[in-house]
């Protein structure tokens, strides 16, 4: 949303200052679990309506993964 422009600068910072990898133009990866210190930036700012955070892992002998 155009009204949060300046929380979503704060929200992209944040990201690269933990070494997060854009992966899409609204997606970010990282090797790294911060969701708690990520949720304790984004809940002041209740930007709960457009900011989700998931956390998954990799699965070693995925099909995905693997080379032929």
């Amino acid at each position: 949303p155009e009204d949060t422009k300046e929380l979503r600068a704060l929200v992209r910072s944040e990201l690269k200052r933990a070494d997060f990898k854009m992966v899409h133009k609204s997606l970010w990866r990282s090797k790294r679990d911060i969701s708690k210190e990520f949720t304790e930036v984004i809940r002041p700012a209740n930007s709960g309506n457009w900011v989700r955070v998931f956390i998954g892992q990799e699965i070693p002998s995925s099909p995905l993964t693997t080379k032929s």
